[in-house]
């Protein structure tokens, strides 16, 4: 028995599996030429637009991170320049107020200065005024002693020896 034989046995037709096997890969041929082929090249774009997506959204998370860390760092430089210039304010404002204190100072040492002076010239005066009194007194007490009247040479020694 040969295998032909065995095969026409069980009811294998080798002419009928010829034909199923040509019309088979006639169809496979027309599939992968008409629907394979583009199927597949549908999906490739599909898969590649898909791809290009990823790719751009990715882009643009770093882009958006890169532009976030940039904000972020000009935020934090102008808190930095606010911070400086609110200290420059104050350590102006403190430098006003020393300037201020010092020329209220001055003034006040000017004014007291001014002050002492009228007092230094009032108790001159005052005092030419007393030795000018005093010397008319002494002399006027003199006079009444001596019955006789006093020259101002007379009351100006007079006024020295009592003075002095």
């Amino acid at each position: 028995m040969d295998f032909a034989e065995i095969l026409s046995k069980i009811g294998f037709d080798w002419k009928l599996a010829l034909a199923n096997l040509i019309n088979f890969l006639i169809i496979f041929y027309l599939l992968k030429k008409f629907a394979f082929a583009p199927i597949g090249r549908i999906i490739r774009e599909r898969k590649d637009r898909i791809d290009e997506g990823l790719e751009k959204a990715n882009r643009s998370e770093e882009i958006l991170n890169a532009s976030k860390k940039k904000s972020d760092e000009i935020i934090a430089g102008a808190k930095e320049e606010a911070n400086k210039i609110i200290a420059k304010g104050y350590e102006q404002a403190r430098q006003s107020i020393e300037h201020a204190a010092l020329e209220a100072m001055k003034k006040q040492e000017e004014i007291l200065l001014r002050a002492q002076k009228g007092i230094d010239r009032e108790r001159i005066s005052m005092e030419a005024r007393v030795r000018e009194e005093m010397a008319e007194l002494v002399a006027g007490g003199v006079k009444k002693i001596i019955k006789e009247d006093i020259t101002p040479a007379v009351k100006k020694s007079i006024l020295e020896k009592v003075t002095s």
